[in-house]
């Protein structure tokens, strides 16, 4: 198995294209889940640096969340066998690691545990582990993972669930 920080060159490759597009997403789920809120950063362009760092940090993840659960990124097309879903265990378990790497890039940023969120001080009170979160928060991590699949497969790439030594490509 290769180390945690591998990033196979169709990812780098891809990178930005696929962190604008976690944006793109994240501002339709907004406007599901909250119709009557504007949008606060409707572009890639409006988002602060730190907000685009965190938006490229989530795509660069995407290799080592598929390698965990035995799986690999791969040419849209190729001659590998593309999953079209992930398992709901495989989706819990991938969830509880999104929320564990947010926490931590948060901690890094300064963020701080507070009943209520607070930008300006920086404070949240989604920084306690997966488990204590409520449904809605734990909803929002499992959404990241059940969006990979569609988000590499809008930029011309799938997931190909490893079977043997021989599968190990990229």
């Amino acid at each position: 198995m290769l180390n945690d920080s591998f990033i196979p060159k169709l990812l780098l490759d891809n990178l930005e294209k696929l962190a604008k597009m976690i944006h793109h997403e994240y501002n339709i789920k907004q406007l599901e889940t909250h119709p009557e809120r504007e949008i606060a950063y409707p572009t890639w362009e409006s988002l602060p640096d730190d907000l685009k760092h965190s938006n490229l940090r989530q795509a660069r993840e995407i290799a080592n969340q598929l390698r965990l659960i035995e799986c690999v990124i791969v040419p849209k097309g190729s001659k590998y066998n593309r999953i079209s879903s992930f398992t709901d265990d495989e989706i819990e378990y991938l969830a509880k690691r999104v929320h564990m790497i947010w926490v931590e890039e948060y901690v890094k940023r300064g963020w701080k545990y507070g009943e209520e969120k607070n930008v300006d001080e920086k404070l949240t009170p989604y920084l306690v582990p997966y488990e204590q979160l409520d449904e809605k928060i734990k909803q929002l991590d499992r959404d990241v993972v059940k969006n990979i699949i569609p988000l590499l497969d809008s930029i011309g790439l799938a997931v190909h669930r490893i079977e043997n030594e021989n599968d190990m490509i990229i």
